[in-house]
């Protein structure tokens, strides 16, 4: 199963999956888990408590609409703050 991660202050991937779990294309096609970040390297300076947001999308139902959907969702949080894209996990080495 594909897996999307991304990173972000947690208020607005909080909406982001409000998002996905309502829009009609991707009901039952995505889970959605967030997890907060570690608070300590946040600084001080942060307005909002950082978290990671990662969507899954089942197998057998991987087509260029979902994820055009999903990019769609991803850029409207975009607009409300800083959404990153995660790369770099260590569970990725784990998945080959």
């Amino acid at each position: 199963m594909p897996i999307l991660v991304y990173e972000g202050e947690e208020s607005n991937l909080k909406v982001l999956a409000d998002d996905l779990a309502a829009h009609p294309d991707l009901a039952g096609v995505c889970t959605v888990t967030i997890t907060s970040a570690d608070a300590s390297g946040q600084g001080v300076l942060r307005h909002g408590a950082l978290a990671e947001i990662a969507i899954t999308i089942a197998s057998g139902v991987v087509t260029s609409a979902v994820y055009d959907t999903i990019r769609l969702l991803v850029d409207r949080a975009r607009d409300r703050g800083k959404v990153v894209e995660k790369t770099d996990r260590p569970d990725d080495e784990q998945d080959r």
